[in-house]
């Protein structure tokens, strides 16, 4: 099942991403809502069908569990496999940036090389 939820959830969606790092803290779903924009400089706000359906999905398949409920307020937390499927999509995100930068910076040696030699 573990392969399953690595392949269901990697490319992950940015609303995945930043609930997920929400709750490397517990937290109920208001302060997701305003961390996830504090995090992403306001770039996701997580709306809340958005958020309540991610969170029951993320929970579903054991990536994030319920660690209080007192009335309608639910605190969760990231569970250990939704730590190691964060983990990996951390990874394939920082292999992305490298090649990108070192295609970049090839590109810009290039460029400069050219110019100097005209």
């Amino acid at each position: 099942m573990e392969s399953n939820v690595y392949k269901k959830y990697i490319p992950m969606t940015e609303p995945a991403f930043y609930t997920l790092l929400s709750l490397l803290e517990q937290r109920h779903g208001y302060s997701i809502m305003q961390y996830a924009a504090k995090i992403s400089g306001g770039r996701v706000n997580l709306g809340a069908g958005t958020l309540y359906g991610l969170l029951a999905r993320l929970r579903e398949d054991a990536l994030i569990e319920m660690v209080s409920a007192v009335g309608k307020r639910k605190t969760y937390a990231i569970t250990f496999l939704g730590m190691a499927v964060l983990q990996s999509e951390c990874e394939r995100l920082h292999h992305q940036l490298s090649t990108a930068m070192s295609v970049i910076s090839a590109d810009e040696a290039e460029a400069a090389a050219k110019k100097s030699t005209v």
